[in-house]
C-alpha cells in the first residue's frame, strides 16, 4: 500500500506539478488500508490448512521472499495504471489536470487497493484467495463499508475530497482496472520463489581442531551413554533375580507349612462319631 502512493506522489510532483491526490485523499487510503484492511486480516480465522505449514523460527525472516513478491508485482502494476492514466489522459477521453482527471485517478487508486486487500488474505502460494471469505464478516463488512464510503467522497464530498461525480461507466472503468489485481495475484503465485535457509540450520564453519575435539566429545557421551545402559540392564537383571529368589523361598515357606500340617495331622486323627444302636 505505501510503496505505490508514495512513489506516485513523488514523482507526479516533481514531473506533473500539481500531485493528483490530495492530502484527503491521501488519508483516506492510509486510514481504509492501515487502520480498516489491518483489522480485517487480523480477524481472519486459522483453518486446518496451518496445521501442514512448517513452523517459523526464531531467526527467519519478517518479510519473507514471497511476501516480497507479491509487494513489487502489485506495486509495479498499480504504478503502471496510474501512470498511465495521469500521462494519458486522452485514453479516458478527459482534460489534463482537470478534477474529474484526478478524481479518476483516485477512484481507481482506491478500487486497486480493495481488490489488493482480497489478494492479501494469502500470503503464500494459495491460489483460492476467495475460500472463506463470506464467513469472516468483520472482512464482508470493511469492504462494504469502504466501497460505500469512497462513493460517498466522490459523489457527495466534492469541496472537502476535491472530487467530482462519475458516470457508471466511469465507475465500471474504475472497478474492471481494479479487479486486474486479482488475476495479476494468480499469476504471481504462479511464480515459485525460494526462501534463505536460515542461520540455525545452515553448517556452521569449523576448523580441523574444532571438528576433532567435537568428535572427542561425541565418543565420550557415546560411551557413557553405554555405561548407563549397561547399568541400567544390570539393575534390571538383579531386581529379576532377587524377585525370583523371594518367589522361590516363599514357595519353599509354602510347602514345608503344607508338609508340617499334614504330619501333624498322621499323628493325631481327628475322632469320628460312632453311632449307637438300641
Amino acid at each position: 500500500v505505501n510503496v505505490g502512493p508514495c512513489v506516485f506522489a513523488l514523482v507526479s510532483s516533481v514531473f506533473g506539478g500539481d500531485p493528483p491526490l490530495k492530502a484527503v485523499q491521501m488519508l483516506w487510503v492510509n486510514l481504509i488500508m492501515d487502520t480498516f484492511a489491518a483489522l480485517a486480516l487480523a480477524t481472519e480465522q486459522p483453518t486446518p490448512d496451518l496445521l501442514y505449514r512448517p513452523p517459523y523460527g526464531r531467526n527467519d525472516n519478517l518479510i519473507t521472499n514471497k511476501m516480497w513478491r507479491n509487494v513489487i508485482g502489485q506495486a509495479a502494476y498499480q504504478l503502471v495504471v496510474l501512470f498511465t492514466m495521469l500521462y494519458f489522459p486522452c485514453l479516458l477521453r478527459v482534460d489534463p489536470h482537470s478534477l474529474k482527471h484526478h478524481t479518476l485517478i483516485f477512484n481507481t487508486f482506491v478500487m486497486l487497493q480493495l481488490f489488493n486487500e482480497i489478494n492479501s488474505r494469502r500470503i503464500t502460494d494459495e491460489m483460492n484467495v476467495f475460500k472463506g471469505l463470506l464467513t469472516n464478516k468483520l472482512f464482508s463488512g470493511v469492504l462494504v463499508f469502504t466501497l460505500v464510503m469512497q462513493i460517498f467522497l466522490v459523489e457527495k464530498c466534492g469541496v472537502f475530497a476535491k472530487t467530482t461525480p462519475l458516470t457508471l461507466n466511469e465507475w465500471l472503468l474504475c472497478i474492471a482496472i481494479g479487479f486486474g489485481a486479482i488475476p495479476l495475484g494468480f499469476v504471481l503465485r504462479m511464480w515459485h520463489v525460494k526462501e534463505p535457509v536460515p542461520p540455525s540450520v545452515t553448517r556452521p564453519h569449523l576448523t580441523f581442531r574444532q571438528i576433532f575435539a567435537a568428535k572427542k566429545i561425541a565418543r565420550v557421551l557415546k560411551r557413557k551413554a553405554e555405561e548407563r545402559a549397561r547399568k541400567h540392564r544390570l539393575r534390571r537383571a538383579l531386581s529379576t533375580v532377587r524377585l525370583a529368589g523371594l518367589i522361590k523361598r516363599d514357595w519353599h515357606a509354602r510347602d514345608r507349612s503344607l508338609s508340617r500340617r499334614a504330619s501333624t495331622s498322621a499323628l493325631h486323627p481327628i475322632p469320628h462319631a460312632h453311632t449307637h444302636t438300641q
